[in-house]
């Protein structure tokens, strides 16, 4: 008869940088006031502002005490109120259009820049700015969740605006991106409002609807917002060559010390440091960059085909529309500080792709419309010198927009924190692969496992985490694997790994594909270091690892619990799926009327009762949890060669009892 081994553990239940100088940012009007400045994205790894003017990624209304608007790494509200998160990349942003008046031939310009000539809410039937727009408060920034059902509903998924345009769908209810979501609608209708020395055209007669949105996964999803922009020709102008531009100050971390540059064949433009020192991110700072996924329809040509040779279709509203093709980025331009345009005529010129007074930007002899188009990872092609506060401009266009034509516009906002600053554009260009696959799949990615529960006890110079099976019960679209732990400098990272935990089944170092930049070929990277030595659900430590120190009592500590799942035949880099919970925890000693009679790590005496040869053997995880009640362990069946686990609380005495012992 085989003899087995039961391990039993005690576990307890869920016990200032350098920034620009824009123009003043007064309200106009006194208008200013009455918009929504102080709604956010912060489902990730990033939080970032979006107010109902056609500004995003800056701080209109002060809410922190700054006007940067786009936080990263982002690990809670509460820390940016405190004071103890203040990293940022992009100090300002927004959407820009510009058109000729193809009647009048006149230049025509909406921006938001440091002052915006968008106005909250909807046009009205006859393309004129509603009178009560910045009183009525449900011209505001929606926000909603992927758990918003009618079970559990917020707000403003109760008050969801349909009327103005917001997305639904077929039963009318509100239509979700991702797992947070933002709306809100703008025009520039308003000729009081066209007051930017950049702009101060006459109206275009522009409904702007902006949906911004992402999800709350950890990989490359943690990493990217997307923002999708529904135009309308409202005014009835009958636009000919018009440009959308994503204009940004991204100021990452100190201004003093950025570059830029763009990639054509991401259709993406960036901002990355000129050193590995920066004043707020060290020797680490990130890069970050803005792509164009979907621009506005312009016919095939024979010549437009995929890799494989098969026809390019555009999509739009969500459908393949054959016979089309979408314009990605056609147009990069940068400017820095100081030499902002200062009238339509230089900014339209900048959309264009030219230098401000409309001459050519040349490299190596030629006119081309993109700066910056280098590798500044190999060190060769065109690139950005003379670090400085920049201010850039990714274009699409131009194209026709008569009246009543409409247009989406998608795109996305990614950020790459590498070992050093050229790392982080390698790591920043992969991650908007990623971004782009998830837009190639309607934003439908495969889901990761749940997330591990994980409770926290905290004991003298000793940290213990637990956690539940719930990532083993729903482990999303792949198998599930196992758990990684890790500490954490921050509650954001970078993270070190302390233990790796993973179903026997002979696979340990696990490797996906990625696109390596300076190689320009795809290379595996170890994703996950396996041990094949089964499953915990606990881990306890006295090291701090960041530091290669004792834990200290009364200081804060950062863990993070990483389930993920394997399958080695989806697509690269979407083999393995992760999500994770990260924790805090403070060691300290036990309160002065406490006493424990064991440690960690203790195996409790067992009393057997019974025929079996079995054995039961209780080890300690946490020994706050014993109270000196008796437990009876009881098998009424048993299979050989498998090993029983079984989690007790509060135990200090153990019987067993088998009454059938299966050969």
């Amino acid at each position: 008869m085989n003899k087995k081994l039961v391990i039993c553990y005690l576990v307890l239940l869920m016990a200032l940088p350098v920034i620009a100088a824009p123009p003043s940012k007064a309200p106009v009007g006194g208008k200013a006031t009455a918009l929504d400045t102080g709604t956010y994205i912060d489902v990730n790894q990033i939080m970032m502002l979006v107010s109902n003017d056609g500004a995003f990624a800056t701080d209109l209304g002060g809410l922190f005490g700054r006007v940067d608007g786009f936080y990263f790494p982002y690990s809670g509200v509460d820390r940016i109120n405190s004071g103890q998160e203040t990293r940022t990349v992009i100090y300002a942003a927004g959407l820009w259009m510009g058109a000729v008046d193809a009647d009048t031939d006149d230049t025509l310009i909406c921006l938001a820049e440091y002052s915006e000539e968008y106005g909250p809410g909807p046009m009205t039937a006859d393309g004129s700015f509603q009178p009560d727009a910045f009183e009525n408060p449900a011209y505001k920034v929606y926000k909603i969740y992927s758990d918003s059902l009618e079970d559990n509903p917020n707000l403003d998924y109760t008050n969801w605006p349909a009327d103005q345009g917001a997305p639904v769908d077929s039963l009318g209810k509100p239509a979700i991106l991702g797992d947070q979501m933002l709306w809100t609608v703008c025009n520039d209708a308003d000729a009081t409002l066209h007051t930017n020395n950049s702009g101060k055209t006459d109206p275009m007669g522009l409904e702007v609807q902006q949906t911004t949105f992402g999800f709350d996964r950890t990989g490359s999803l943690s990493q990217i917002v997307f923002i999708k922009f529904k135009l309308i020709n409202k005014g009835g102008r009958n636009l000919k060559d018009a440009y959308v531009s994503l204009w940004s100050d991204p100021d990452l971390g100190d201004a003093g010390d950025d570059l830029v540059g763009c990639d054509t064949n991401l259709s993406i433009g960036y901002c990355y440091n000129a050193n590995d020192d920066d004043g707020t991110y060290g020797s680490r700072p990130p890069a970050v960059g803005f792509d164009f996924f979907q621009g506005p329809l312009v016919p095939a040509t024979p010549g437009d085909t995929l890799d494989d040779g098969t026809p390019m279709v555009a999509i739009m509203w969500g459908d393949s529309i054959p016979g089309f093709v979408n314009m990605g980025m056609t147009r990069f331009a940068k400017y820095i500080n100081g030499t902002d345009p200062q009238n339509k005529t230089e900014t339209y010129n900048y959309m264009q792709g030219l230098l401000a007074d409309g001459s050519p930007y040349i490299y190596d002899g030629q006119p081309t419309t993109y700066y910056g188009t280098g590798d500044p990872v190999a060190d060769e092609g065109d690139l950005d010198d003379d670090a400085a506060d920049r201010r850039f401009m990714v274009t699409t266009g131009p194209f026709d927009f008569g009246p009543g034509d409409s247009t989406e516009i998608i795109t996305a906002i990614v950020v790459g924190w590498g070992a050093n600053r050229l790392n982080s554009i390698t790591l920043m260009k992969q991650i908007d692969e990623s971004a782009q696959r998830t837009y190639e799949k309607f934003f439908n990615p495969p889901p990761p496992p749940m997330k591990p529960i994980v409770s926290v006890t905290e004991l003298d110079q000793r940290i213990t985490l637990q956690w539940t099976d719930t990532s083993e019960i729903d482990q999303g679209v792949a198998t599930f694997e196992g758990y990684t732990v890790y500490q954490g400098e921050t509650p954001s990272g970078p993270w070190t790994m302390l233990a790796n935990y993973d179903v026997v089944n002979g696979i340990m170092g696990i490797a996906d594909t990625f696109y390596n930049a300076v190689l320009q070929e795809l290379v595996p990277v170890v994703v996950k270091e396996g041990t094949d030595t089964g499953i915990k659900r606990y881990f306890s430590t006295t090291k701090d690892a960041i530091n290669s120190a004792d834990l200290y009592n009364n200081t804060r500590y950062y863990f993070k619990v990483e389930a993920y799942s394997y399958d080695p035949t989806r697509p690269r880099g979407e083999q393995t799926l992760t999500s994770q919970m990260i924790v805090t925890g403070i060691p300290q000693s036990p309160p002065a009327s406490t006493m424990l009679h064991n440690t960690f790590g203790d195996i409790l005496e067992v009393a057997h009762v019974g025929g079996s040869n079995g054995s039961v053997e209780p080890h300690v995880v946490d020994p706050a949890a014993l109270t000196g009640h008796n437990y009876q362990v009881v098998f009424t069946t048993y299979q050989p060669d498998t090993t029983i686990t079984i989690e007790c609380w509060q135990d200090t005495t153990f019987y067993y009892t088998y009454d059938t012992l299966l050969d």
